[in-house]
């Protein structure tokens, strides 16, 4: 990013949410969106300065953690959506609850939110992906 700034606090952005909208002609063709979860200030020339940023999607949260638990008498969506809301990752499951039977237990071992994640929801048939933006990935 190109500013007129050369002050912007950096740090107070991590977090953030951000959206990257990418036109040619005159037209959108994609938005990314994500959280900021790296800036820094490259070169300035007094006038404009450059700033550089690291945006990734919001489920990236779940790869910054590895341990173990035991889900007790829940269905692959219920322990999906529990991972996703310990993270504040909107969502919706919904619709999968009738097609999962609960399970007596399923266990998590030595991984990531992240890798557990997928590995259960693949094992289960479930795929995800994000709605509510114009231009973003959608299955339909």
């Amino acid at each position: 990013m190109v500013s007129s700034r050369d002050d912007i606090p950096l740090n107070e952005l991590l977090g953030d949410s951000a959206s990257l909208t990418i036109t040619r002609n005159g037209v959108t063709e994609r938005t990314i969106n994500g959280l900021i979860t790296g800036v820094e200030q490259d070169n300035t020339d007094g006038r404009r300065t450059v700033y550089i940023f690291t945006v990734r999607p919001t489920m990236w949260l779940m790869t910054l953690n590895q341990d173990s638990r035991i889900f007790h008498r829940q269905s692959v969506p219920e322990i999906l959506a529990i991972l996703l809301k310990e993270h504040r990752i909107l969502f919706t499951c919904d619709t999968l609850y009738k097609r999962h039977a609960e399970r007596e237990y399923t266990t998590k071992k030595r991984e990531s939110a992240y890798d557990f994640w997928c590995r259960l929801a693949k094992r289960g048939s479930v795929y995800s992906y994000s709605a509510g933006y114009e231009n973003a990935d959608y299955p339909g």
